[in-house]
């Protein structure tokens, strides 16, 4: 949450300085010959100025109100609709003085938008864990299905490898998701959603490893308890 809270500092800071920026310097945004001194010119800037100080502001807040419910989902929602939103509204504006629409620029802007909230509930949402007594199924976009007889070891640990780097997944404050480089492990997968212990450690008889816990502990207890359970049948 710690890096979120920095990027969501430096998102909110870069979009007053924009909007400080664009009051100081209105026609540099509409740059339209038969207006290049026009109090409409300087009045539209103001509102855009206007609109990135309140996204700046808007991100503080929310910010600080995502720390006190310890929402990382809101902190990085807030770090990726706000800016767009106002970069949407400076189109608009900026269509309106000019008389010109950059299509590519909007078409841009509301795929990049869908694409980073599209990894909301791939990150978010838990995965269902199904047990059987010949493998165990783990669902979600990580998700796959391990026999239970190629299972060489199963723990329980109080922390996950240190990570060197993420070579296919999402990492989004504590919820790690996906295949990861570690010091002493390897090539882990990881299916984690709070940095605090219990872990439940999976080696297969590959060497693979997958690390797996929950926001309630006591379900990744509940899993580690069925599958030594299953394991001993």
């Amino acid at each position: 949450m710690i890096f979120l809270i920095i990027f969501n500092i430096i998102v909110a800071a870069s979009l007053l300085f924009t909007g400080y920026y664009i009051k100081r310097n209105p026609h540099a945004q509409f740059k339209v010959p038969q207006f290049d001194k026009s109090e409409f010119i300087e009045q539209y800037g103001i509102e855009i100025s206007k609109a990135f100080k309140f996204a700046g502001i808007f991100v503080i807040v929310f910010s600080f109100v995502s720390f006190l419910i310890n929402s990382e989902i809101l902190l990085f929602s807030t770090s990726v609709v706000v800016p767009f939103g106002a970069g949407i509204y400076a189109l608009i504006k900026r269509k309106i003085v000019t008389q010109k629409t950059s299509t590519f620029a909007i078409i841009f802007l509301t795929a990049t938008l869908i694409l980073l909230m599209s990894i909301i509930p791939i990150a978010y949402i838990e995965p269902n864990i199904i047990i059987h007594k010949e493998n165990i199924t783990i669902s979600g976009v990580y998700g796959e299905s391990i026999p239970l007889d190629q299972i060489s070891h199963v723990q329980l640990i109080e922390a996950t490898p240190k990570i060197k780097l993420r070579t296919n997944g999402i990492a989004i404050g504590e919820i790690k998701k996906g295949y990861f480089s570690t010091d002493t492990l390897g090539n882990i997968k990881l299916i984690v959603h709070k940095d605090k212990k219990p872990f439940l450690h999976i080696e297969t008889e590959n060497k693979r490893h997958i690390i797996i816990n929950f926001r309630d502990p006591n379900k990744t207890l509940e899993i580690y308890n069925s599958i030594m359970q299953y394991r001993k049948q």
